[in-house]
């Protein structure tokens, strides 16, 4: 989200001491420049609508600003609405410098009831690294044709989604020739709007990654039950499959992997629903909380916006407050 210019030195000053406030009571920096970035956006629509005192603010003035966020579109996809959870991370701005404003002007309080939006139950769910740990586990177990070849083939699907934080067709369209072993990193030539990124890989990832393409890949590309014995017009795997990472049983690209994910989430005794995202969500979180600014992180998952990158932010206060309760 691009800061707007704020040309009123009243919702300056408050942004200043709003700011000065939460590094005062400890916030993580991230959180800090979530906040403020995001409230800015609500004084600017103060300003824009000839609010220009914080004190002249009525229920009304909420109401528009909240309809405003479910009308507006991300900066570089016009026909693409912000998600409820990204609303109600600006919102969860907005409510907090109004406690902190109103527990500092008890009597020129700011009168107005903050309401979130309802948010579907896959952009809340985040896997703890412990449940990471037993699916990655779970590899080991799982019964199938090939227990090594599967299980290789199931680690290097977790390294991509997980270790990499790979959207599906990211993931599916990677070619061997994507993973530079050398420089540690993965090159995301198929991202979203035709993005191109360079993901850095842990070297545990690297190596299952490494395992997979050594010995697991062959197999789903020779394995005498291929698509060739099947169906006569595939016995030449097209050409664009040809160099794809992850092979299916017919040797050809690996579209999704979502069935490999249940018999994994499965075996691993998970009760969470996890779709492929939910591993993105997860590494995400898992680095927010670990302290990493959140535009390396826009920049790790090739979000064109932060605003898809201040979910996160959400999401762990939203976690923090389910452990106190």
């Amino acid at each position: 989200m691009k800061k707007l210019e704020l040309n009123s030195t009243h919702y300056r000053f408050l942004m200043s001491k709003f700011e000065e406030w939460m590094k005062i009571e400890n916030y993580k920096s991230n959180t800090v420049i979530s906040y403020t970035n995001t409230l800015n956006e609500f004084f600017f629509f103060l300003q824009c609508n000839s609010v220009n005192n914080i004190k002249l603010v009525e229920q009304k003035d909420y109401v528009f600003f909240k309809n405003h966020l479910m009308n507006r579109t991300h900066e570089l996809d016009d026909l693409k609405n912000l998600k409820n959870i990204t609303i109600n991370c600006i919102l969860k701005s907005v409510n907090c410098f109004v406690k902190h404003f109103n527990e500092l002007n008890p009597h020129s309080a700011i009168d107005i009831y903050i309401e979130f939006l309802p948010v579907d139950t896959e952009e809340r769910v985040v896997l703890t690294e412990d449940e990471i740990l037993r699916i990655y586990d779970a590899t080991f177990e799982i019964n199938s044709y090939n227990r090594i070849a599967f299980g290789q083939r199931d680690r290097a699907i977790i390294a991509a989604l997980y270790g990499c934080g790979l959207r599906r067709t990211e993931a599916s369209m990677l070619d061997i020739g994507d993973i530079d072993f050398h420089n540690k990193r993965i090159h995301v030539r198929h991202g979203k709007f035709g993005k191109q990124r360079f993901v850095p890989i842990a070297p545990k990832n690297l190596e299952d990654l490494r395992a997979y393409i050594q010995h697991g890949r062959d197999w789903f590309r020779y394995h005498q039950n291929n698509a060739s014995i099947y169906n006569p017009k595939l016995k030449d795997v097209p050409v664009q499959d040809r160099d794809a990472l992850f092979l299916n049983l017919f040797g050809t690209r690996m579209k999704c992997f979502q069935h490999r994910i249940d018999k994994m989430v499965q075996v691993a005794m998970i009760e969470k629903r996890v779709s492929h995202h939910i591993f993105r969500h997860s590494v995400a979180t898992h680095l927010l909380m670990k302290g990493v600014e959140l535009d390396k992180i826009a920049d790790f998952l090739g979000h064109s916006s932060i605003d898809s990158t201040q979910i996160y932010t959400h999401i762990i206060n939203q976690l923090n407050e389910e452990e106190n309760v």
